[in-house]
């Protein structure tokens, strides 16, 4: 395997858990979302999450993806050691291990992305990247019907913008929102309404960001 020689090598030699791809389906699969991305002029950061592959991302970006969205600082260290560009870390970072190895991406890799929905966060990301030396983009995590993250929209939100722009080590790099319950939401127009109806206030948020 470490050769890349699957010559002879079944399911049953393969170590759990193993990632098996049919290959005309996932290549049939990147290039639907690629097509579709283009038809309607909505760029595309692809998400690593399930796959958690430097190959299969490397696939993505080829196909005009924008960068590599990861859960973990874990998958982002893992791409951005591939020299994988545009990655952003979609969970705010908490406590001071995560922080550091947050920080210590943005120093090797200036395209690097964070997310903060919390003004005590920020404070802590640009006191470290200060001590750091170094510079880190944070794009504000705005709630978007999904409770476990993200901060409140409107003013609210416009203010937490505010407070990374004003940060002398930070770069405001946009707002957030992820919609968790709509993947969950059978029936594609039923999916499609929540997925709108969760997403409007951030999208509303994006523009008083933009208007300030």
């Amino acid at each position: 395997i470490a050769r890349k020689d699957f010559n002879g090598i079944y399911k049953e030699d393969l170590p759990t858990p193993s990632l098996l791809v049919d290959k005309p389906a996932f290549e049939r699969n990147l290039k639907r979302m690629a097509d579709h991305c283009k038809s309607t002029g909505i760029n595309i950061r692809a998400h690593c999450k399930i796959h958690k592959s430097v190959d299969i991302a490397r696939q993505q970006m080829a196909l005009g993806s924008l960068g590599i969205c990861c859960a973990t600082v874990a998958e982002a260290e893992l791409m951005v050691n591939a020299g994988i560009k545009g990655v952003l870390y979609t969970c705010q970072p908490a406590g001071k291990n995560k922080i550091w190895r947050t920080l210590a991406l943005a120093a090797k890799e200036p395209t690097f992305m964070a997310v903060a929905d919390d003004p005590i966060t920020v404070d802590l990301l640009d006191e470290g990247a200060a001590a750091m030396n170094t510079k880190l983009t944070v794009c504000t995590d705005l709630h978007a019907g999904l409770t476990r993250a993200g901060h409140a929209t409107g003013e609210p939100g416009l203010k937490l913008a505010q407070k990374i722009a004003s940060k002398k080590n930070l770069r405001f790099g946009g707002v957030m929102g992820y919609s968790g319950g709509a993947s969950h939401t059978k029936g594609f127009e039923n999916r499609r309404a929540k997925s709108t109806r969760d997403v409007a206030p951030v999208v509303a948020t994006a523009e008083l960001c933009r208007k300030a």
